[in-house]
């Protein structure tokens, strides 16, 4: 059937049961953008102005007056090694876990002799092997390997996410243009100098992938010297992060399988 977009005036043919009042999305969003209501910040009393599709989310007229919300708000969460239920302020709700520092030490000292740790997500006691390790505190990370692939897929099928990752692929391309002088033939070279190891672990693997010792996104660039074999987990382990280092060529070859 046809109808008439209320924003362009443009005529559109759509299922009758998909109709709506736009031709696409980018007409919804500017009829959307357009129209501006007048709300009252609940921590200042101030009138401000909002458009009118976030009406029903914006309840402050500041950052400010949302920090100030947020440091004052306490939240109940139970403590992983007790038990008990205790109260704290909710911007730390996601890096205090223990009521107490003997909690805390109680834990630490179990998790060290058990090897076992609780995701905070599927609240299932789990190996250390399977959740990511932070190396700067050298603990486990809350959430378990399948939980954060979880999340991670359900944000990527997201707007935001495929959005996100088009905007960091772009990035990355732009900036590889400008520095790729890396050869299949030098690529050969190197996997042939470190015998198809990880430069890392040292261990061989099935899946070595292309590393920058200086990452992409912090200015390294795509030549021979800045490139090194990894396996797929050291790879995302180190990121983009710059203090970890790789071995040199001479150093795998005295590790042993």
């Amino acid at each position: 059937m046809q109808y008439t977009c209320h924003e362009c005036n443009k005529i559109y043919h759509r299922n009758p049961s998909q109709a709506g009042k736009y031709c696409s999305m980018i007409c919804s969003g500017i009829a959307k953008k357009k129209t501006k209501i007048n709300k009252i910040c609940i921590v200042c009393n101030t009138e401000f102005q909002v458009h009118e599709y976030r009406d029903t989310e914006a309840k402050y007229c500041s950052h400010n007056c949302y920090l100030t919300v947020m440091q004052n708000l306490n939240v109940t969460i139970t403590c992983q090694n007790c038990g008990n239920n205790f109260e704290i302020i909710y911007s730390q709700r996601n890096r205090i876990k223990n009521c107490s520092r003997k909690c805390r030490n109680e834990y630490d000292r179990r998790f060290e002799l058990s090897g076992l740790h609780t995701c905070t997500t599927c609240k299932e006691e789990k190996p250390v092997n399977q959740f990511y390790v932070n190396t700067i505190a050298n603990r486990p990370w809350a959430t378990c390997i399948t939980c954060n692939k979880q999340r991670h897929k359900k944000y990527n099928n997201t707007t935001a996410g495929k959005a996100s990752r088009a905007r960091i692929t772009f990035r990355r391309r732009s900036l590889l243009k400008k520095t790729a002088t890396l050869t299949a033939n030098e690529w050969k070279t190197i996997l042939d100098k470190y015998e198809n190891k990880c430069a890392y672990c040292g261990k061989l693997s099935d899946t070595i992938e292309m590393d920058h010792i200086i990452p992409v996104s912090k200015g390294g660039t795509h030549t021979k010297c800045n490139v090194v074999p990894a396996c797929r987990t050291c790879n995302r382990t180190k990121a983009a992060k710059l203090h970890i280092k790789p071995m040199t060529p001479e150093e795998t070859k005295g590790i042993l399988l």
